[in-house]
Parts: structure tokens; sequence; C-alpha cells
């Protein structure tokens, strides 16, 4: 239950990020186009501000792809591909992975990344005897090294650095698992 509402308040963060992205550059400043010869003459006009929004269905997708990833789990077999995601959400395989970088900003690697390092997370509070390798077998990452690089661009800390940090707060707490 901790997990899926972890996993949904992510959701929600990376979407409004997105969206906060999306936002910001419409507002930015665009560079000017090149000059072609025609235009040597003339002083150029900067193109229209183009609005980059998530539309509505595009945010339903998104939403449908959390709750599958939170109640399937399909992350943690090591072999999901964007075409595994695309299928179980009746779509391709192109718009599904515009809509997960529309909606948060990351390819779908690092999207479900996210979930497997969280997942990891949720696993060694419920074990903390649990090994860095241990956790990343268990969900879902091929090799330890590609584990400890999703962890730390996730949690900007090495796994076991966290493991023995969240270890020493237990302790304090009385909690052993």
């Amino acid at each position: 239950m901790t997990i899926t509402i972890i996993i949904l308040a992510l959701c929600i963060v990376l979407l409004a990020i997105g969206l906060l992205l999306a936002l910001l550059k419409g507002k930015g400043d665009k560079p000017e186009p090149k000059a072609t010869k025609k235009d040597d003459a003339q002083k150029q006009k900067p193109p229209e501000e183009e609005k980059e929004s998530v539309s509505e269905t595009d945010r339903e997708l998104f939403v449908r792809c959390c709750r599958y990833m939170e109640l399937r789990k399909p992350f943690l077999v090591e072999k999901f591909s964007l075409e595994d995601l695309a299928l179980a959400m009746f779509t391709n395989k192109l718009y599904l992975s515009q809509t997960i970088n529309a909606c948060t900003g990351r390819n779908f690697r690092s999207f479900v990344n996210g979930y497997r390092v969280l997942y990891a997370m949720d696993l060694f509070r419920k074990n903390n005897r649990l090994r860095v390798s241990d956790l990343s077998n268990l969900s879902g990452f091929h090799t330890p090294v590609s584990f400890n690089m999703a962890f730390k661009l996730m949690m900007d800390e090495a796994p076991g650095a966290w493991c023995a940090r969240e270890r020493l707060q237990m302790q304090r707490k009385g909690i052993n698992q």
C-alpha cells in the first residue's frame, strides 16, 4: 500500500514537472531563425511562440500507464520494453514514448527505472538485511551496475550509502527487520 501511494505521488510530481517544463519552454527566449540570402536585406521576425502543453488525452494515457505500473508491476521483468507497455495501453510505441517524455521530461527507460528504484527502496524498508545486489535483482535491473547508476540519478546518493543510512534510522526507531 505504501509503495502505491509513493508511486502515485511520484507520478503526480512528474506530471507537474512536465507541465512546468512545457510552460517554461513556451515562455523562454527563442533564437531567431538563420538568415537566408533573401532575408539578408530584411530584418527577420522571430517565429510565433509555440505552445507546448500536454493534452488531456496525453495526461489520461500517462495516468493509465502509472496505474498499470503500480498494479501489475511489469517493471520487475528485466526485459520489460516500451513495446510491452504500448501493447498493454493499446497504443503505439512512438506516441507512448512522446507522452511519457512530455509528462515527465524523461525517456521510457528512466521512467521505468524510477519505478524500479522506488520498489527496491520499499523492499529494503521491509527487509533491511537485503544486500544491494539482492535489491538490484529483485527490482528488475539487468545488473547491479545499472541499478547503482539509476539509483544515483534518482536519489543523488549511492544505494549502499542510502541503505546504510536507512538501516541506521531503523535502528534508532527500534525497527529491526
